[in-house]
């Protein structure tokens, strides 16, 4: 099967590099973990393009048919155990999940790639408390 597809949603992700650069998910991980990361992003992002109804940030064939294991592992080009190891870490930081269909979800995935005039709220440079600002989507 191949996650190709006629997309309903741009051809990539947002990437905020603020937060990624001085983020948790660089501090609290290993390169390989982090390009991990990224690389199931990118895999929910393909996922989601698809015609069928997948639900946001769900890396599955179909709304009711997972990827297995084995299988995006050598889609990512790693070793199984390799993937096992990182999967359990993502999920011990709630950045993946996976219910018990076996489909693997990238938490928040569609708080940072919303469309449109949306707004996201931005912590000030200053530490004074001051209200948040408000950022305009492109």
């Amino acid at each position: 099967m191949s996650l190709k597809s006629d997309y309903e949603q741009p051809p990539y992700f947002k990437l905020w590099t603020r937060d990624w650069m001085q983020g948790s998910v660089r501090y609290n991980n290993t390169p390989a973990e982090r390009g991990f990361f990224v690389d199931m992003t990118a895999m929910a992002n393909e996922c989601r393009g698809r015609r069928e109804k997948i639900p946001v940030g769900a890396i599955c064939i179909s709304p009711d048919i997972p990827l297995s294991h084995t299988d995006i592992a050598r889609r990512l080009m790693i070793e199984p155990e390799e993937f096992e190891k990182h999967l359990a870490k993502m999920k011990e930081q709630g950045r993946i999940a996976e219910d018990d269909k076996g489909i693997i979800t990238i938490v928040n995935f569609g708080y940072y790639q919303w469309r449109g005039k949306k707004k996201r709220k931005e912590q000030p440079p200053d530490d004074k408390g001051s209200k948040y600002k408000e950022r305009e989507n492109d």
